[in-house]
């Protein structure tokens, strides 16, 4: 059995529609498999056997494709890689690497899809007399469309990206407008940590940074919420305190109207005798001073009240939190 007969099992393997969505990268890509599998090769060389030739390595092989265009047909692609991987070490054909970009790029992992077939590419270059000239065609029209839906896909990557972080900036503009700048100055310098600029050089680090910008943006929306809620406590304990202020000067007052009442009643007492209109002078006064210490009293309630306890937000570096701060 020869190499020819090992490939042409894999040549069925080559339809499919090509995705447009890219894959997350490609760990273990091609360099990686024909390291592994020349290493495999000098290590059967060593042992004085013959790679090549071997029967039982190429009956191995065969099953091995079958085996993967089983899982291929069946749209199982992790399965497919799995089989084609394995067979491509035991034979070193390019046209392997052709089938597991073709398994790749039908898995959505174009990143992968593409460095196989360059890889592809490379090899059949490098051992022109291993055919497939149809097949070389079609690896460059995927390598075009792939690198298209990736050039794509990645001017779509920096647009949300950059969208998420001038939406961050008009943000913390809008919570610095509000609240002013030290209730936004924490946030921003987390803003500055973030690595945006990284991010849009180094795709790896978008979907951190993505994620970091969201989670800023929801911590600013956070922040805003409990200034606002702060401000409306502030105003209302204002609002309490005023009518404090108001309790004790109406109680002020009637003591002092009370007190003159009372005043008023002695002197008539006093000069005309036991007389109505002296102990009405009198329990008028004792009314006032009653009223008035009673309003007075209240008064000085509600102050305590409303200065009891102040829950004022705190923005800080490691995120948002609380100042609790009153008489207890």
């Amino acid at each position: 059995m020869n190499r020819w007969m090992v490939t042409g099992a894999v040549m069925l393997m080559t339809t499919g529609a090509a995705s447009a969505q890219p894959g997350p990268g490609c760990p273990a890509g091609p360099d990686e498999l024909i390291e592994q599998a020349a290493a495999e090769a000098a290590a059967h060389d060593n042992a004085g056997d013959d790679h090549a030739a071997d029967e039982d390595v190429h009956e191995e092989a065969n099953r091995l494709l079958g085996e993967g265009n089983a899982h291929y047909e069946a749209d199982d692609f992790a399965g497919a890689l799995s089989a084609y991987r394995s067979a491509y070490i035991l034979t070193r054909h390019p046209q392997l690497l052709y089938s597991i970009a073709q398994a790749h790029r039908r898995a959505e992992d174009l990143a992968c899809a593409l460095a196989f077939y360059r890889s592809y590419l490379a090899q059949r270059a490098a051992a022109p007399n291993t055919g497939g000239n149809s097949y070389a065609e079609q690896a460059r029209e995927h390598i075009e469309d792939i690198e298209a839906s990736l050039a794509a896909e990645d001017a779509q990557a920096r647009a949300a990206l950059t969208t998420a972080e001038q939406d961050l900036a008009q943000a913390l503009d809008a919570l610095e407008a509000k609240h002013g700048v030290e209730g936004a100055a924490a946030l921003r310098r987390r803003r500055a940590q973030i690595g945006y600029e990284d991010a849009i050089a180094d795709p790896a680090r978008r979907p951190e940074v993505q994620a970091r910008l969201a989670a800023l943006r929801a911590d600013v929306d956070r922040a805003d919420a409990q200034l606002a809620a702060a401000q409306r406590r502030a105003q209302e304990r204002a609002r309490t305190n005023e009518r404090g202020l108001l309790r004790k000067r109406i109680g002020l007052l009637s003591l002092g109207l009370g007190a003159a009442l009372t005043g008023i009643g002695a002197i008539e007492l006093s000069n005309r005798g036991d007389g109505p209109r002296g102990w009405a002078f009198a329990l008028a006064g004792a009314v006032g001073v009653t009223a008035g210490l009673a309003s007075y009293a209240s008064g000085v309630y509600i102050g305590s009240q409303a200065d009891r306890v102040a829950v004022i937000p705190v923005v800080a570096p490691a995120g948002l939190g609380v100042a609790v701060s009153g008489r207890f």
